[in-house]
């Protein structure tokens, strides 16, 4: 029964760290706000006009409270107020108090002896993602790839490319939640124009240790890097390095076309499509470019939120715009064919032409002139399905160039969602479509389109395109880079053997899927006879393991050479039944072989063991142990401790290496001293036998020899220790313990049915 005094206190601390959360993301966008707020108010300052604006009041002072002399004084003062600097009327100038006067001092909020924000635990891989704009700006496919890897369960890390924690802030970042599993970083590292400019060694640098706090103090783990912009090489190339990451890069535009992109990103981008481990592209043209350079791109076409668009009530935001509306949304930039429009509404007056969306440095005034077009300027997203509801058919105007020749439009999708006829430019990548749009090359033709849009009769056309938009979603997108990217994480094979391990087996496996963030895995159980149900119980997780189920037992090191044998993986992972995996275990024990080629054995530190693998514990649950083992993480992230034997409970090792080492000596029989053997075997090729401080796999242990007699189980290890002496030619010494950790069988032991008290939480 749970302590009521822990409860409560445990529920205080909990509020207590909520508050403290709570108090300090209100302190950092407070000083946000002052420093935006004291930046536009020194540009105004700059302006003609507010220094006109300031010399009228100076004047109005001057004028009626110093007599005659002020009156003189206040006209040449106004004629010359536009030339004189900024600061030249001080005593006039508007002060706004600060916010800050407003506000309680954050400081007086108690600081946590160590800083962790509070996020979910990691149950799948981390998408780290390097953007091309910042999240809220126009929500296209950059936002709805984020969107839905947070939907699918990843945490998403999106770092704002414009918005930065000032640098004199003791925090190194800042974390602004934006949606379930999604956050913004603001980098305490202020960084140019992304597009024009250039990223320079002392930024990347800055933006490099803002990151490093942000994966050690949210423990991440397996992540994908996703760069959407060329800019972000060299940071995302020290990422990969430094954190083991998956990088790709996607490609979503033709961006030797684009005016607005300089030098550094074009060249950066012929480094980075060779250099990345997988590469996204947006359309066939940009595939064919990449390949004829030598690298492998993958073609990931745009798509669309299908049950957004499709789910959205018609709300008459139109009503008041005469019948047929022909409509358009998206930017109205450099790539859209005003001309086009313009003679196409002129040909056809009895047509509403509806444009939505911002203009950036376009002409818009002919277009305005005429009766029949309505320009709506930028509409919340959220909005945009219920317009489009309203649409009796929709265009894509865009002129015909080097950008848009490499164009998939996301507003194509997102049209055919509702099933809506479509009149589009003779672009490349949509010729493909021509059975659901109309595809026009003149003016006449656009025109001519559009009539047989409105005049089209019948569901067969309107429920093809519905069809090809619930094809082409977001999700199957995602779902699409996901396994292309799983497959860029090494291989890793986990080998299980049981024997009488009903108990424990369920709970086991249950941990391993649920805590599967690693993606590139498999699983295999081999059983060794057993008599108890194990085999009903392994049965139940087919096809998501694989199981040898042998006739007779043939011994711990036996079943672990079979299942060796069976796998496929770079890496193997000979994992104990009598286990719990904790968040993130796989990709910590994987960054430490990845990163140091010394080592040839590796174990997780645990709460049962008879070496310096065993670390006191603070848990009490399979809950709390979790929380404690994620923790672990951060405080120590990337360590490692070298060990005499690594105690094969959690052992990991090149899977080569164990087939050259000859696998586990099967002549130790049912068990003991398989692990002492292999640590030495691997100590004499010369390489290092250490544990992973920041991986922590829990143990209930002897989950197979508590099951022999007392004098059963000391006849077989000292069989078995004969058999290593002689072997090696040495004495053999009991293991030691870390200081002041308590002997495993005078620690307290856990039960696994009570220990793991939550039911399966398995993700899909």
């Amino acid at each position: 029964m749970e302590d009521p005094l822990n409860e409560r206190l445990a529920e205080s601390e909990a509020k207590l760290r909520e508050s403290r959360a709570l108090v300090k993301t209100l302190s950092t966008g407070i000083e946000h706000y002052q420093a935006a707020l004291e930046d536009a108010l020194s540009r105004y300052r700059e302006q003609r006009a507010w220094r006109l604006m300031i010399a009228v009041r100076k004047a109005y002072d001057l004028w009626t409270r110093r007599g005659w002399k002020g009156k003189l004084r206040a006209v040449p003062m106004l004629l010359s107020a536009p030339f004189q600097k900024s600061g030249a009327f001080e005593d006039q100038e508007i002060r706004l108090p600060s916010i800050r006067s407003y506000v309680p001092d954050a400081g007086g909020c108690p600081e946590e002896t160590e800083s962790h924000p509070f996020t979910p635990l990691q149950r799948k891989y981390d998408v780290v993602i390097l953007p091309i704009v910042d999240f809220d700006y126009r929500f296209q496919r950059p936002q709805q790839i984020a969107a839905q890897f947070a939907k699918n369960g990843h945490r998403v890390f999106w770092i704002s490319p414009a918005r930065f924690v000032p640098t004199n802030n003791s925090d190194p970042y800042f974390l602004h939640p934006l949606r379930d599993n999604l956050w913004e970083v603001h980098l305490r590292a202020r960084l140019p124009n992304i597009y024009l400019g250039e990223l320079q060694p002392e930024e990347r640098l800055a933006a490099e240790e803002s990151l490093r706090r942000l994966y050690t103090d949210l423990a991440i783990s397996e992540n994908l890097i996703l760069a959407q912009l060329p800019f972000w090489r060299g940071l995302a190339l020290s990422l990969r390095q430094e954190h083991g990451a998956v990088l790709a890069y996607d490609c979503m535009d033709e961006w030797d076309s684009f005016e607005n992109m300089g030098e550094f990103n074009r060249a950066e981008e012929r480094a980075l499509v060779q250099e990345c481990d997988l590469l996204l592209v947006t359309a066939e043209r940009l595939r064919q470019k990449f390949i004829t350079s030598g690298a492998s791109p993958v073609l990931i076409r745009n798509a669309v939120d299908y049950d957004f668009f499709a789910g959205a009530a018609s709300q008459s935001r139109l009503a008041s715009i005469p019948k047929p509306i022909v409509g358009y949304f998206g930017a109205i930039a450099d790539w859209i064919d005003l001309d086009l429009i313009y003679q196409v509404a002129r040909q056809r007056p009895r047509y509403s032409f509806v444009l939505i969306g911002q203009v950036f440095g376009r002409d818009v005034k002919a277009l305005q002139s005429l009766p029949n077009v309505h320009l709506l300027g930028n509409q919340p997203y959220e909005s945009i399905p219920s317009y489009l509801r309203e649409f009796d058919a929709c265009t894509i105007p865009f002129l015909l160039n080097g950008v848009t020749a490499a164009t998939d439009p996301v507003k194509l999708y997102e049209y055919l969602s509702l099933g809506k006829p479509v009149v589009a430019t003779d672009m490349a990548e949509i010729r493909a479509y021509r059975d659901l749009i109309y595809i026009a090359k003149t003016v006449e033709e656009f025109a001519k389109c559009l009539d047989r849009c409105l005049a089209e009769s019948g569901d067969d056309r309107r429920n093809r395109r519905i069809a090809f938009a619930k094809e082409n979603t977001w999700m199957s997108r995602v779902a699409a880079i996901d396994s292309t990217a799983a497959a860029k994480f090494p291989r890793v094979s986990i080998v299980i053997v049981t024997h009488n391990s009903a108990r424990y087996i369920e709970p086991c496996v249950n941990s391993i899927l649920r805590h599967a963030s690693y993606p590139n895995y498999e699983l295999i159980v081999v059983d060794n006879a057993s008599t108890d149900g194990t085999a009903d119980l392994l049965k139940r997780h087919t096809p998501q393991i694989h199981c040898e189920f042998l006739e007779k037992n043939r011994g711990y090191a036996a079943g672990n050479n079979i299942g060796a044998k069976l796998a496929k993986g770079k890496y193997l992972v000979l994992l104990n039944a009598d286990t719990l995996v904790t968040p993130g275990w796989l990709g910590r024990l994987i960054w430490h072989l990845e990163h140091d080629f010394s080592i040839g054995l590796l174990c997780a530190v645990t709460n049962f063991a008879g070496n310096e693998a065993k670390i006191p514990i603070e848990y009490s649950d399979e809950t709390s142990m979790e929380g404690f083992a994620a923790l672990l993480a951060t405080w120590k992230r990337h360590l490692s401790t070298e060990l005499s034997m690594a105690p094969l409970f959690c052992g990991v090792m090149r899977r080569d290496l164990y087939f050259e080492l000859q696998g586990l000596d099967e002549g130790y029989g049912i068990g003991m001293f398989e692990d002492d053997d292999l640590s030495a075997s691997v100590r004499a090729r010369g390489l290092r036998v250490v544990a992973a401080e920041d991986c922590f796999v829990h143990h209930f242990g002897q989950g197979s020899f508590s099951k022999l007699a007392p004098q059963e189980y000391t006849e077989l290890f000292e069989t078995n220790r004969k058999r290593f002496e002689q072997k090696w030619g040495i004495h053999w010494t009991p293991h030691r313990l870390r200081p002041q950790v308590i002997p495993p069988d005078q620690d307290v032991r856990f039960q696994p049915e009570s220990f793991c008290a939550s039911p399966p939480r398995e993700e899909a």
